[in-house]
């Protein structure tokens, strides 16, 4: 059921409510024949008993919105890179919004529908940006940055920004360089921002897992050279972007 249709039932709740309570207390004056001048006090003091009820009711209600909220971000803020893999969409959606708040920004998450290229909506500092996650078995392609290309003219925002817990083929990272104020977050972005918010869970070793070529976003291997060890384009000859490796002692 979709969130406008719970209201909708809510606000329809409370107002039958409201609509039996006076039912019953124009039917109770009728039985017991209360006199006019006794009736209006009767009803002002039965109506601020039920306004009085009802704004228990939102009161505990909003109490337990804002526990489960609390809830749900401790949850996500004490996930590691291992549990993030085996979220859906729209866990990984509220993921990063509980990450994203403990960065201190103000978060909006867009309809599940007609999102127009957008999940989140971040402000902070006056400044707005836009945020497409893909929590992605494989790497994000181009279209992912297309998305988000367009959401920035639809939310008018200053920064456009796509995050997976995977990686960006070439032609992604090739499309955002060439667009300003367009910013991917890979893999090792999205562990770099979790290590800071919750420096306990120690995800930084899942990042020496897999090394990104600095000039075409291939993966790279280990190569045991004479000088020692480095990292090398597996897109080699076509590539060839090398990365030192840090245990190699050079």
């Amino acid at each position: 059921m979709s969130k406008r249709r719970m209201k909708t039932r809510r606000r329809k709740l409370y107002l039958e409510v409201l609509i039996s309570t006076l039912g019953l207390i124009v039917c109770y004056m009728k039985v017991k024949k209360v006199p006019f001048e006794n009736s209006l006090g009767n009803v002002r003091n039965v109506m601020l008993i039920v306004v009085a009820f009802l704004f228990f009711i939102v009161l505990i209600k909003l109490l337990y919105k804002q526990f489960l909220n609390n809830r749900t971000s401790s949850k996500y803020l004490n996930s590691s890179i291992n549990i993030v893999d085996k979220m859906t969409g729209e866990e990984f959606e509220e993921f990063l919004k509980a990450h994203f708040e403990k960065l201190g920004y103000k978060v909006e998450l867009t309809p599940k529908t007609g999102d127009y290229g957008a999940d989140l909506v971040l402000n902070r500092n006056g400044s707005k940006t836009v945020v497409q996650a893909k929590r992605w078995m494989n790497k994000v392609g181009i279209e992912a940055v297309q998305q988000v290309i367009g959401a920035r003219a639809y939310y008018k925002v200053d920064k456009c920004l796509v995050v997976t817990n995977n990686y960006f083929t070439p032609n992604a990272i090739n499309l955002a360089e060439s667009n300003k104020d367009v910013e991917l977050w890979d893999r090792k972005e999205l562990i770099s921002m979790m290590d800071k918010n919750n420096p306990v869970i120690n995800n930084s070793s899942e990042i020496i897992k897999r090394v990104i070529c600095p000039k075409c976003g291939r993966e790279m291997k280990l190569i045991h050279g004479k000088n020692g060890d480095f990292y090398g384009c597996s897109n080699y000859p076509k590539c060839k972007g090398t990365r030192r490796c840090s245990t190699s002692g050079k």
